[in-house]
């Protein structure tokens, strides 16, 4: 039941507007709105749904029942809205979507209760597929559900009658049986623990979602379970994890990360989820989504705000989490914010966002993500210095030719330097900048890394 809220205090500083290869889009959501989840069927379906931005940390913004969804890669754009009984006093939980006709969400309502609700008409009309007595207020809360085939699919909810309410259908959502709790697969402590929205991955019939317990300070047990038979049976294994789960992602079988709520760690998995280990990690990771990219082992991107809220931006790992750079073609995007991702491939993807006076709220990846070696090159063979610096003047060592950009935390650009020729001694001059954190983007070719500035 736990819900993940971007609050207006986090996105006041969006940025708006994209080059290079990703490409901003109309959502036609209304204003003020930002995407909560995205499925991107293939290269022309992609779903979308809505959220209304919270006022402020741990608050929830006015119900929202409308999405969008584009049968052509994205040049068109049609908003939809979710209505039936009772529907306007429900939110989002997640999307699952089979084509450009069938559509699956779970929705919740504020104070317990909610539903499985589908479309067979591309979202002109809806209608609840779950009963009056399943998800049912105040205890039941559907946090996910995901659809296998046309036929089969699962929901999966928050502890009820001791044991976690997970739903299997094997008739298009027009029945749903609960799944038993065999042997305490299931077994949950009533109000000491919970799901949480949006927080599962799938991969190839084998499925997983995270539980966190209630008190997200104590020092361990979050779980993630895992079904390989489209959530008829389960084991789960519980993380040595504090802060509690807020991401979980799988590169393979056997491959996975977790990240926890406050952004500063990952776990990983090399069992397929049945244990997990610390991850000593290198560079910078964002806290809004971690995303696999399909066919690239051990390849994961997050996005969104920096654990310190320093900045916005997006990173890629190639090594199962341990290194992070900053993420091709991404130089003309520091400040925009992403809040959820999805890759078909490393050539393709789309990134939900924020609408501003109703315009945007979407990005598409449409071009192959520059070599892990070059990015590797440009980080390797930029040295600045001093950093710290006390005077706002730096000195950069590169050793092929570049082009730089700093901006501050707010995402306005201060300094701009292009065909910077290789050398040693160039110096970037902050001086007239006050005092506080900037971020410098250093560019060569079609490979970017950024580094932090600070002026004392």
């Amino acid at each position: 039941m736990k819900k993940v809220l971007l609050t207006s205090s986090l996105l006041a500083s969006i940025v708006f507007g994209a080059q290079a290869q990703w490409t901003e889009q109309v959502t036609n959501l209304d204003a003020d709105k930002l995407v909560s989840d995205l499925k991107v069927v293939n290269t022309q379906t992609v779903w979308l749904v809505g959220q209304s931005l919270a006022p402020g940390a741990g608050q929830t913004g006015p119900a929202y029942q409308s999405g969008s969804i584009t049968t052509n890669g994205g040049g068109l754009w049609t908003k939809f809205n979710v209505t039936f009984s009772g529907s306007t006093t429900y939110d989002f939980s997640n999307i699952s979507a089979l084509d450009d006709k069938t559509a699956y969400v779970a929705m919740y309502k504020t104070g317990g209760g909610g539903a499985i609700v589908k479309t067979t008409n591309g979202g002109v009309t809806w209608q609840k597929t779950t009963t009056s007595t399943q998800f049912a207020g105040p205890t039941g809360f559907p946090n996910n559900v995901h659809m296998f085939s046309a036929k089969d699919g699962v929901a999966m909810g928050d502890p009820v009658g001791g044991y976690y309410e997970i739903y299997t259908t094997s008739d298009s959502g027009k029945t749903w049986v609960r799944t038993p709790d065999t042997g305490g697969q299931l077994t949950a402590q009533q109000g000491k623990e919970y799901g949480t929205v949006r927080l599962y991955d799938e991969m190839n019939g084998t499925i997983w979602f995270a539980t966190n317990p209630a008190d997200t300070l104590q020092p361990a047990g979050g779980k993630v379970f895992k079904s390989t038979d489209k959530g008829f049976t389960w084991t789960s294994a519980t993380t040595p994890f504090g802060k509690g789960i807020a991401h979980i992602a799988f590169t393979d079988a056997t491959h996975g990360l977790v990240m926890n709520y406050n952004g500063k760690q990952l776990m990983s998995t090399t069992d397929g989820g049945a244990t997990w280990t610390d991850v000593t990690t290198t560079g910078d990771f964002y806290t809004f989504d971690l995303v696999r990219v399909p066919y690239r082992p051990g390849m994961y991107v997050t996005c969104g705000l920096l654990a310190d809220q320093s900045a916005y931006a997006r990173s890629i790992s190639p090594d199962n989490g341990q290194t992070w750079f900053p993420m091709p073609n991404d130089a003309d995007l520091a400040a925009s914010g992403f809040t959820r991702m999805e890759f078909l491939g490393d050539d393709y993807a789309f990134a939900g966002g924020y609408t501003n006076n109703s315009q945007g709220g979407v990005f598409k990846l449409s071009s192959k993500l520059a070599s892990i070696a070059a990015i590797k090159n440009v980080k390797e063979n930029v040295l600045v210095y001093p950093n710290p610096s006390n005077s706002g003047v730096f000195y950069m060592n590169t050793a092929s030719a570049t082009n730089v950009q700093v901006s501050d935390v707010t995402g306005k650009v201060v300094y701009t330097a292009n065909n910077e020729t290789a050398g040693n001694g160039i110096k970037v001059d902050l001086s007239s900048m006050g005092k506080g954190l900037y971020i410098m983007k250093v560019t060569s070719g079609k490979a970017t890394t950024t580094q932090k500035l600070v002026v004392e």
